[in-house]
């Protein structure tokens, strides 16, 4: 009798479904990595550090599932990749470095969306959030510069650590079966360049990406 109960909702959601349930897709786009810096004065003299990060370019392949005409799940993968400097200077001793190095990043993600406008509509605006893990690998890019003797980060490190979303993004229906689609998202992660400059870094590392590429429905 309970099966039987709830026989006529399970038909309604079965027939609610559409041959568009399900989509996949792909982003390009360009990452743009927060900087740090730190400076410590004291009576014996002064250190600082710093790392500059440059603007690069990223990709994402997606694919997921609306569950109904407001909300979907989705699941990723981003990669990134970014020149960065980093630097370090002391008074007492009078010593410097400059590094150039290579941080290559790769992202999986589950995500929440919440649409704005049902799926009949041809402009679909949302929000996204959720979380997932990071891999961050630093590699020295070439020569350093050094005054003094100074002590200096490895030229090849990684991170693995959890990573958290936030991104806003449209939907521009081209056709039933594909739209054109643009995100913007921030990660916030782990930072293992704040951890490789001396005197220490202090703040997470933002990870901003602006993303177009396109979603096929089936």
């Amino acid at each position: 009798m309970m099966v039987l109960r709830w026989l006529p909702v399970a038909l309604l959601f079965a027939g609610s479904l559409t041959a568009q349930d399900s989509f996949v897709g792909g982003f390009f786009g360009v990452s743009t990595l927060s900087g740090d810096a730190r400076t410590d004065v004291t009576a014996a003299g002064a250190r600082f550090s710093s790392y500059k990060p440059e603007n690069g370019a990223t990709a994402v392949a997606f694919g997921g599932r609306h569950l109904t005409d407001f909300f979907s799940v989705m699941g990723s993968y981003s990669w990134n990749r970014n020149a960065v400097l980093l630097a370090y200077g002391s008074t007492v001793p009078a010593e410097a470095y400059a590094q150039p190095f290579r941080a290559t990043l790769h992202t999986g993600m589950g995500e929440g969306m919440l649409y704005f406008r049902n799926r009949r509509s041809r402009v679909r605006p949302y929000l996204s959030t959720g979380m997932g893990f990071t891999r961050t690998q630093l590699q020295a890019d070439g020569a350093p510069v050094v005054s003094g003797v100074p002590a200096r980060p490895a030229d090849s490190t990684s991170r693995t650590g959890p990573a958290f979303r936030f991104a806003v993004g449209i939907d521009l229906m081209m056709t039933k079966r594909a739209a054109f689609r643009y995100s913007f998202s921030e990660t916030i992660q782990g930072n293992p360049m704040s951890e490789a400059l001396t005197p220490v870094g202090q703040r997470k590392l933002a990870n901003f990406q602006n993303w177009f590429g396109f979603a096929f429905f089936f």
